[in-house]
């Protein structure tokens, strides 16, 4: 392979550029790594006409086919967090997170410093390519959610969002890599055949002191909690726990992460038992201004649209839609949004919330789902007059 003039070029600082390499990250490493042995070797660099190496030489095997693309065509180009990903993969191989119950990596940069956070849909809970998985996983008690659907929520969240609340931004990619686990759940190595993976990929957050479960709440703002409150309620996350509200340093702003347990099917709403913000005093308070225009502003038919394209189940994006009509009525008779959480949380698969409750009536005896939302919607306006 040749590198030409034209390849890389000096800056202001008399420093070579490589950035024209992006989008060959081991050509881009072997490069930069010649060019310093050159300069090593000599105080008084000449760029050479022409460069020549044994690209091969640069790679342990299947290395020159590790690779990483953003699978979202209707957003704007990939973002700095993705190309510092990709880049990285040459010579830091994903880390899988010690924490949570599926498949989930952090993606490095060439300085070994984590950029994104990787979670492959075949790798989740459920799933029998998770690294994690155990017989205890069949027992999941999220059961309107099935295997391999995680990362379309993480993305979903980070789009209906759209900079509210905060959630880090989220693309689908799919990542090539040996280290990724086979069909049979065992993680792979530098020998190993490269895996495929398809899964969510999200900016690393930095700047983060800890997560809400080592931070007193009254410490947060009422408008950051309120976001994330409304957000979570929209989505029917079933998974909001404490780990995973992070706290910014010195501000303590708050920035939600994993959303993959959110939106299940609308027979399965009992999967929903617990928000972390629940007794918070700031849901508490009458609900802002801000919250109220972010429902009120909402473009339902753009959202549904979007999980449509990210191919929700119509089951689940139906959980949406009653989710919208159930929080904006109950907005309109000054409710608070603790009130409002309430009543969309079930104590377990027995004792049903007030909203499934209402769901269920609507529902009985009835599959088609326009006349269920109907139904509810009258539902919904009597319980609250």
């Amino acid at each position: 392979m040749t590198i030409t003039k034209q390849s890389t070029k000096m800056n202001n600082n008399n420093n070579f550029d490589f950035s024209n390499l992006d989008d060959h990250p081991l050509l881009r490493v072997c490069v930069k790594q010649a060019f310093k042995n050159s300069i090593n070797q000599k105080s008084n660099l000449s760029v050479p006409k022409a460069f020549k190496f044994n690209y091969n030489s640069c790679s342990t095997p299947h290395e020159h086919n590790l690779s990483l693309r953003s699978l979202n065509s209707n957003l704007p180009s990939s973002p700095t967090f993705l190309t510092r990903a990709k880049v990285g993969l040459i010579s830091n191989p994903p880390e899988l997170c010690e924490e949570g119950t599926g498949g989930t990596y952090f993606l490095k940069d060439s300085k070994n410093q984590n950029v994104a956070v990787f979670k492959p849909q075949n790798e989740d809970p459920l799933s029998v390519q998770n690294p994690k998985r155990t017989s205890s996983n069949s027992n999941f008690h999220f059961k309107g959610i099935l295997p391999g659907e995680g990362s379309q929520r993480e993305v979903f969240a980070y789009l209906i969002d759209n900079g509210f609340a905060g959630v880090p931004e989220t693309r689908m990619a799919e990542i090539c890599h040996w280290i990724f686990t086979n069909e049979n759940g065992l993680p792979g190595d530098r020998s190993s055949n490269i895996q495929s993976k398809i899964g969510s990929v999200q900016e690393f957050q930095t700047n983060i002191q800890c997560s809400v479960d080592d931070m007193g709440a009254g410490l947060f703002s009422v408008l950051d909690v309120q976001k994330i409150a409304i957000l979570d309620m929209l989505i029917f996350n079933c998974d909001r726990n404490g780990g995973n509200i992070l706290v910014t340093k010195d501000s303590h702003k708050l920035i939600p992460i994993d959303h993959a347990f959110s939106l299940p099917d609308y027979k399965h709403l009992t999967d929903l038992q617990w928000f972390e913000w629940l007794t918070w005093r700031q849901v508490k308070k009458p609900v802002l201004q801000e919250i109220k225009d972010f429902i009120n502003n909402l473009d339902m038919d753009s959202i549904i649209s979007t999980a449509t394209a990210l191919k929700f189940r119509q089951e689940c994006i139906f959980t949406l839609k009653l989710c919208y009509t159930f929080i904006k009525t109950a907005l309109e008779h000054s409710k608070t949004l603790h009130e409002i959480g309430k009543l969309m949380c079930s104590t377990d698969s027995t004792h049903p919330s007030t909203f499934t409750q209402l769901v269920t009536t609507a529902s009985e005896g009835i599959e088609d789902t326009s006349e269920i939302f109907n139904n509810f919607k009258q539902l919904v306006t009597s319980f609250f007059q």
